[in-house]
C-alpha cells in the first residue's frame, strides 16, 4: 500500500467516526504538525458535506410532495430532477476529483513525522445514537412520546414539556478541521460521547472566536448549557446562531431557541412567538412538523 493510500484511509476513517483513542491521537498530532494534512482534510470533508446536503435536500422535498394535497409530479418530471442533481454532483466530484489528483501526484515533501501503521486493535462496540442523524442537516426525528405523559399533562411544567419535544444531537462524526481547535474541541466531542456535559462546558467557554468551525463549538456549548439546566445561557446561544442564517446550523438553532424559552415558561415572549411562527409556516422546515404541534398544544 502506497503512503497516499494509507493517508486516504486514515482521513476516511477519521471524519467516520471509526478510530479508536490512540488512532485519533495520533491523527490529531499530525495535523497540529501538517498543514497540507489540514488543507487536504478540509477537502474531503468539504466533499462528504456536499454530497450530504444535496441528497438531503432531495429526500426532504419528496418528503413534502408526499404531504402536499396537490397530485404527485410525473415520474418524467422527477426522474428529470434527479438527473440534474445527480448531474450537478457529478460535476462537483470531478472538481474535488482534480485538485485531490492533483495533490497526490505532485512529490510529496519528506514528513517529520511519519504516521505509522496501526495494528487494529478489537473493536469495541460502540452505543448506537438514539435520536438525531449525523448531520444536522437531514430531516429531524419525531420525539418520542412517552407513554405515561402527554404534553397535556406536562404543561403544568415547562422545563417537562420542553425536553418532551427536545432530541439530543448526535456530534460523533463532526470532528473540527482547524489545527488550533483540535485538542479542546475534540476532547469536547469525546466528553459528550460519555454524557459529561461540565467538562464540555468548562472545555469550550473560552474557547476562541477565530476558529474557522465557532458554529460547531457555539452549538456543542448550547446544547451542554441545556443538559445541565441553564437554559437562559442555552437559549443566547442557540438565539445568536439562528440569527446568524448559516445554515444548517440556522434551521436547527431556530428550533432549539424555542425549546430553551419553553423551558424558561416564556411562551409568552416576542422572540418565542416570533420564531414558532416562522417555524410552523415554513414547509421545508426540517422541524416544522414538531412546530405545528406544539402551536396547537400550547393554543389548546
Amino acid at each position: 500500500m502506497s503512503n497516499n493510500d494509507f493517508l486516504e484511509q486514515q482521513i476516511e476513517a477519521f471524519l467516520g467516526g471509526k478510530m479508536n483513542a490512540e488512532e485519533q491521537a495520533v491523527f490529531k498530532k499530525a495535523l497540529s504538525e501538517n498543514q497540507e494534512l489540514v488543507k487536504v482534510l478540509a477537502l474531503r470533508q468539504l466533499e462528504f458535506e456536499v454530497a450530504e446536503n444535496i441528497i438531503a435536500q432531495d429526500i426532504r422535498q419528496q418528503l413534502q410532495a408526499l404531504k402536499a394535497s396537490q397530485p404527485i409530479p410525473s415520474a418524467a418530471s422527477i426522474w428529470k430532477k434527479i438527473y440534474m442533481r445527480l448531474l450537478l454532483l457529478a460535476v462537483l466530484l470531478v472538481l474535488l476529483g482534480g485538485l485531490l489528483h492533483w495533490y497526490f501526484k505532485r512529490p510529496l515533501p519528506t514528513p517529520t513525522n511519519t504516521i505509522p501503521p496501526l495494528e487494529s486493535p478489537p473493536q469495541k462496540e460502540l452505543p448506537t445514537p438514539e435520536l438525531l442523524p449525523e448531520s444536522p442537516n437531514k430531516a429531524a426525528p419525531t420525539p418520542q412520546n412517552n407513554p405515561k405523559e402527554t404534553p397535556r399533562q406536562q404543561e403544568a411544567d415547562p422545563i417537562a414539556l420542553s425536553k418532551f419535544w427536545y432530541t439530543e444531537p448526535d456530534f460523533s462524526t463532526l470532528r473540527s478541521l482547524s489545527p488550533q481547535s483540535t485538542d479542546a474541541y475534540g476532547e469536547a466531542l469525546d466528553a459528550w460521547q460519555e454524557k459529561d456535559f461540565k467538562k464540555v462546558r468548562l472545555l469550550l467557554e473560552n474557547h476562541s472566536k477565530d476558529d474557522p468551525n465557532i458554529f460547531r463549538v457555539r452549538m456543542l456549548l448550547a446544547h451542554a448549557h441545556y443538559q445541565l439546566g441553564d437554559f437562559q445561557r442555552a437559549y443566547r446561544l442557540f438565539a445568536s446562531i439562528a440569527d446568524s442564517q448559516l445554515m444548517p446550523w440556522a434551521e436547527e438553532a431556530q428550533w432549539y431557541a424555542i425549546l430553551a424559552l419553553l423551558a424558561l415558561g416564556e411562551t409568552e415572549n416576542s422572540d418565542f412567538q416570533k420564531k414558532l411562527q416562522s417555524i410552523s409556516t415554513t414547509k421545508n422546515h426540517p422541524y416544522f412538523d414538531q412546530a405545528k404541534q406544539l402551536k396547537a398544544s400550547l393554543s389548546d
